[in-house]
């Protein structure tokens, strides 16, 4: 019996993959069994394929998905990091247009969509090399319930221009029967919010400064 690839040479072997007569120089030893170099090779290259095209699809899919704040990360496991990932960048969506603050949207949204997209990147490349990756949360709220006095005023400040841009009719008819421009005033307003914020802030700031170095000096 010949070899099925060099039919000069006598088989010595059956493949036990494809079941065909091979010679010395064809057979390789896997695991015990004899197989012709050619299953082997067929084997090798279809596996990549496939492996190829699992690859881009999963990749193709994954970005879908880390397009959607969160999901990416509920995808991996990580449900507690990717539900809290939704519902800020959503909730801070629904949360501005309901309290009229539109323009604000970009300032809470572009940074928190941008965080879970990289985030989940970072996550997938640990994982895939093997690394443990924790379902921790992305922020936690502890700066929030130390500080509830500043968490207040933020929200009477973003309350208080809500309020104009909801009420902008009433207090526009208001103002004018007083002979007040109600735009001007409005513009005004928006304008020096932030640096009034940044005024108290810096007034906070030093009084802890000052509260500490005198908690030191005594």
């Amino acid at each position: 019996m010949k070899c099925k690839n060099h039919r000069e040479e006598e088989a010595k072997y059956i493949c036990d993959k494809c079941k065909m007569p091979i010679c010395e120089a064809c057979a390789t030893d896997v695991r015990g069994s004899k197989v012709c170099i050619n299953c082997i090779d067929h084997s090798l290259y279809a596996e990549r394929d496939r492996v190829q095209r699992i690859s881009l699809w999963n990749k193709l899919v994954f970005f879908m998905f880390a397009c959607i704040p969160g999901a990416a990360h509920m995808s991996m496991g990580l449900f507690k990091r990717g539900m809290q990932l939704m519902l800020t960048f959503f909730g801070s969506i629904v949360l501005i247009s309901y309290a009229s603050l539109e323009s604000f949207i970009l300032i809470a949204v572009i940074p928190a969509w941008f965080f879970s997209f990289f985030d989940a990147y970072n996550a997938r490349r640990k994982m895939l090399a093997g690394e443990r990756v924790e379902d921790n949360e992305a922020y936690n709220y502890e700066f929030i319930i130390k500080n509830k006095k500043l968490l207040g005023f933020a929200l009477l400040v973003f309350g208080a221009i809500g309020m104009l841009n909801a009420l902008g009719e009433v207090f526009e008819t208001v103002l004018r029967s007083i002979g007040i421009d109600y735009y001007q005033l409005y513009w005004a307003l928006k304008r020096g919010i932030i640096p009034f914020v940044l005024i108290l802030g810096g007034m906070w700031l030093l009084s802890k400064v000052k509260k500490a170095e005198k908690e030191i000096g005594e």
